[in-house]
């Protein structure tokens, strides 16, 4: 039984508004429903064209559920992605449980909880006037403007209750007349409607290429203007909409903006930006900079292109994500045993009484659970890659709805007594399930696959336990104990262990890449002592003694545990005395798995290749299988491949895949790399093709169609024993692209650096 850390972070549930891109209706309904939303102002709204658009923003929001305002079909794929989770307009409200006849919002967590805990914690009783805002008096042209900016209580569906009065009424908000024409008004120093969803919310990170702080100059009166203004401040920046006509008179918010967006970030001081909107004309733009320069109120970047919503270029940080959203944390314990782990209990909005009745408010928790230590068994993360979603559902059990995201499991809740039970799930299953979407046949763990895991786990754990694989002296005494009648004594041992002698391959003991390589606690790979204990201690050996019978006069070696002071002869089956006397010294030969031929069927390859990748890879969620054959319905194999390893990377970031092949001493052929990178053809993003050698260098051949791979864009991982022996890789990529790799694709480049001159 082992204890896991279970990390909760409640945040408001993640709406995206669909709307027609010329929709003014559509979009002043998709502000209104915001304005009483907890966390509405984080909530994007999406035109349904252009398609690049659309795909950019739901790429970079990843929201819960769609709200369909378009009273037409949803484009291809989003019926299907969001299936389950779509709301039409005609599903914006329904009758409250509690009250029959009332009606109320049918959408998340509405905004009525939060202002009346503002009220009765906030407000009561308090001597200093309410910072709530309304906006009055709003001319009809400017309409649109007043509701993006501010909010609007106005265009919600019938509920049976004034919204604007109730909102007066329990946040104390007071009237503001808006005057577009009237110079000087501080705007920020008020909280509006959709300012007061934010309440106990903390937006962070997801700021790009853009600036936290941001004045938007455009028309106030065009729509596409007005939604890119909404879709830049849902990301979570600090955003004003500067009218392109009046920009002038709102000089306090320009200067409100410019101060708050300078600060410093260690070394680097931030700046505000200036954004200019679709379709406000270059030359008008270039006007109005010369006017901020005139102002003298501090540094301002001035961008004239508008955000990139879910661009991704290799190396290129992106123009603008959204931020993540958090309200509360907690942390529950699970524990670990067998197959299952203790149910969890969610964490509830701070604003709900445990014995409110059933509103049936809806809220999100992102979990996150720690992965097992003692096995790399099981993983707790899921990458997002097709199939995922059955298995999610067939190893995890809660009364809301769960769904995968970048940031891991998201758990959908709607009662403040929720619990929910979380499984792990085999690593085999995950990477199965990844290869079986893919390439649409079966995957199975085959015989040598499953010879590599059984070693790993009778050494003990990957990281700790395989480090003495890494010599290649340790590897040459297991070879030569593959052969039955082969029998080592310890000098014999240490002399293949520490030989300096060059064979046609390299040398087995190297001081340069063995420096501080520990086998065990307290042992050193230069102390042989501590290794020859080592491999005792893992039972990768086995010590006995040839005895001779004094009966048929048979010599043959027996293990330890086959004698004491007496030992019956295999041959004759004579019972007799172990004659000590004459006993010359103990004699090794490999145990378990270490007697399959071929260095347990090519295992010590894959472990070492498995070591490099899993250290490269130790900050962040991981699992390999070793040995997956792919077949066809008939059972018949069609691909194979020696190992996989997957790792889940950051929060936020893609899921990365590695299909590996390892090699001895024998030459990879044309014909293998072929059928890997058919395997990698398949899915649309390649995973890295790793390829290593026990060599000390890849052959001419070999090298030859590496760069073949390297030309054709294959992202290819060359390893050969000069990574796979050391600890450390800094001093072999000395001169490489990367010292330091901390990711496959630097690690990538390095390796192609330094094993294939390219």
């Amino acid at each position: 039984m082992e204890a896991l850390s279970v990390a909760e972070r409640l945040r408001p549930v993640r709406y995206a508004f669909m709307v027609c891109a010329d929709d003014m209706r559509a979009a002043l309904k998709a502000v209104s429903i915001n304005s009483v939303l907890w966390g509405g102002i984080y909530n994007p709204i999406v035109p349904t064209s252009p398609d690049e658009c659309r795909v950019g923003l739901l790429t970079t929001f990843d929201p819960d559920y769609l709200v369909d305002l378009t009273n037409s079909a949803l484009p291809d794929p989003l019926p299907n992605d969001f299936k389950d989770r779509i709301a039409a307009e005609g599903e914006l409200v329904c009758e409250r449980e509690d009250r029959p006849g009332a009606r109320r919002l049918n959408l998340g967590f509405g905004i009525g909880p939060v202002l009346w805990h503002i009220h009765e914690n906030e407000l009561r009783g308090g001597t200093k006037p309410s910072p709530a805002a309304l906006a009055t008096d709003v001319p009809p042209a400017w309409v649109p403007y007043a509701s993006f900016v501010f909010g609007d209580l106005s265009g919600l569906h019938d509920m049976g209750v004034d919204v604007r009065a109730a909102y007066k009424e329990l946040a104390l908000a007071t009237e503001v007349a808006f005057d577009p024409d009237k110079e000087g008004v501080d705007y920020g120093k008020w909280v509006f409607p959709i300012n007061a969803t934010t309440y106990g919310i903390r937006a962070y990170g997801g700021f790009g290429n853009s600036s936290s702080h941001i004045a938007y100059l455009g028309d106030p009166c065009n729509l596409g203007d007005l939604i890119e203004f909404w879709n830049i401040r849902a990301a979570g920046r600090d955003v004003w909409f500067l009218p392109v006509t009046h920009y002038q008179k709102q000089r306090p918010m320009l200067e409100r903006i410019v101060k708050a967006g300078h600060y410093h970030i260690m070394n680097v001081d931030n700046h505000a930006d200036l954004q200019k909107a679709p379709s406000v004309p270059d030359d008008q733009f270039k006007s109005v900079c010369e006017w901020v320069k005139t102002l003298g109120i501090g540094p301002l970047a001035f961008r004239d292109w508008s955000p990139r919503f879910g661009v991704s270029i290799p190396r290129y940080l992106g123009d603008i994500h959204a931020a993540r959203l958090e309200a509360a944390r907690a942390e529950e314990t699970t524990l670990f045993e067998g197959e299952t782990l203790t149910p969890v209990k969610m964490i509830p909005p701070p604003y709900l009484e445990r014995d409110a009745p059933p509103m049936r408010h809806r809220w999100a928790v992102e979990v996150s659970i720690s992965n097992p230590h003692t096995t790399d068994d099981w993983i707790c993360r899921l990458p997002r890659a097709r199939g995922m979603e059955k298995l999610l559902h067939r190893h995890m059990a809660s009364d809301g709805t769960l769904r995968l995201t970048d940031n891991g499991l998201v758990a959908l809740e709607d009662c403040v007594h929720e619990r929910a039970c979380f499984f792990p799930v085999r690593t085999f299953d995950v990477v199965s399930t990844v290869l079986e979407e893919v390439t649409g046949l079966r995957a199975r763990q085959s015989l040598p696959g499953r010879c590599a895991e059984r070693i790993i786990r009778k050494m003990g754990t990957l990281e700790f336990d395989c480090r003495v694989l890494k010599m290649r002296g340790v590897r040459e005494v297991i070879t030569k104990l593959n052969d039955p009648d082969c029998k080592l004594t310890k000098g014999n041992i240490r002399d293949i262990v520490m030989s300096t002698a060059t064979d046609h391959y390299g040398r087995n003991w190297r001081e340069d890449l063995y420096r501080l390589l520990w086998i065990a606690r307290d042992s050193l790979a230069e102390n042989f002592t501590g290794v020859f204990d080592f491999l005792l201690d893992r039972r990768v050996i086995r010590p006995g003694l040839t005895l001779r019978c004094e009966s048929c006069f048979r010599e043959d070696w027996y293990h330890v545990s086959e004698f004491d002071e007496e030992y019956t002869c295999r041959y004759c089956f004579n019972r007799q005395r172990v004659d000590f006397a004459r006993a010359k010294e103990w004699q090794y030969k490999a145990d378990g798995l270490f007697r399959v031929p071929n260095s347990a069927d090519g295992s010590v390859g894959v472990i070492l290749a498995l070591w490099r990748l899993n250290a490269l890879a130790n900050r962040w969620q991981r699992g390999y299988v070793s040995g997956v054959e792919l077949c066809r319905s008939d059972g018949s194999v069609e691909s194979e491949l020696d190992y996989c390893f997957v790792v889940m990377g950051p929060p936020g970031g893609a899921y990365e895949l590695v299909l590996g092949e390892a090699k001895s001493f024998v030459d990879y052929e044309e014909e293998k790399m072929r059928k890997v990178t058919e395997l990698a053809d398949r899915f649309e993003v390649r995973p890295y093709l790793a390829f290593a050698t026990l060599k000390d260098e890849f052959s001419d051949a070999e090298k030859s169609l590496l760069r073949d791979l390297v030309r054709r864009e294959y992202r290819v991982i060359p390893l050969t024993r000069l990574e796979l022996d050391p600890y450390d890789l800094y001093r072999r990529f000395e001169n490489a692209p990367h010292k330091y790799p901390t990711n496959f694709s630097e690690f990538s480049e390095s390796l192609v650096h330094v094993n294939l001159e390219a």
